[in-house]
C-alpha cells in the first residue's frame, strides 16, 4: 500500500493504490484549501509533491491548464488530480 508522508506534521498516512490525494487528505485531518471542492478548477489545493521513486505521475488535462494559469514548478502540484500509486512525500506552504 502506498504511503502519503508529510514531514511537516510528521506524520504518515498508509493509502490504498489509487486513492485521490486530497480526499485522503482530507480524510487524515490534513487540511487542504480548496474553494471549487476538488473538482480541479480553483488551485488553491497546490502542494509540493515529490516521489520516493524515480517515477512521476503525467499531469491531468486539468492540471495542466492550472500549472499555466499559475506557473507552478514542476513540484506543484493540484492534490484533487493526483490518484496515489506509490509513495509521495507532500508539503504546502500552510501546514
Amino acid at each position: 500500500m502506498p504511503v502519503i508522508k508529510i514531514p511537516q506534521l510528521c506524520k504518515n498516512i498508509e493509502v490504498t493504490d489509487g486513492t485521490n490525494l486530497m480526499a485522503a487528505l482530507i480524510e487524515n485531518e490534513v487540511p487542504v484549501a480548496s474553494s471549487c471542492d476538488g473538482d480541479g478548477v480553483c488551485g488553491k489545493c497546490v502542494i509540493k509533491v515529490s516521489f520516493e521513486s524515480s517515477e512521476s505521475l503525467p499531469r491531468s488535462p486539468r492540471e495542466t491548464v492550472l500549472q499555466e494559469k499559475h506557473s507552478w514548478n514542476e513540484f506543484q502540484r493540484a492534490s484533487c488530480q493526483i490518484v496515489v500509486h506509490s509513495n509521495l512525500i507532500v508539503q504546502s506552504s500552510y501546514w
